[in-house]
């Protein structure tokens, strides 16, 4: 999928393909560093008067974008608990050794 667009647009939208990359890497500072500056694009109206192709486009790279996000949120909450039942099961242990 590829919209035509302003310059401005076209940059947008490069942003928002890498942050995908980078979300899909797992590199989530590499995502935030290229959203800080496609915050900033946003700020200077660069969707401004955008055609809906362009906005379309952005639109389904957010979803993708919020998807992986939400996995990554979802992985972190599993590695979390699984950490705790670990302590827990370690606490347990030594409570009984004494």
């Amino acid at each position: 999928m590829s919209a035509e667009g302003t310059p401005a647009q076209q940059k947008l939208l490069a942003l928002t393909h890498a942050m995908l990359e980078s979300a899909r890497e797992g590199d989530w500072v590499a995502v935030a560093a290229k959203d800080d500056e496609r915050q900033r694009l946003l700020a200077e109206g660069a969707a401004d008067g955008a055609e809906a192709a362009v906005l379309h486009e952005l639109l389904f790279l957010n979803d993708q974008l919020v998807a992986q996000a939400s996995t990554a949120r979802d992985e972190v909450t599993h590695s979390t608990t699984a950490l705790q039942a670990g302590r827990r099961a370690v606490n347990a242990y030594t409570e009984n050794e004494r």
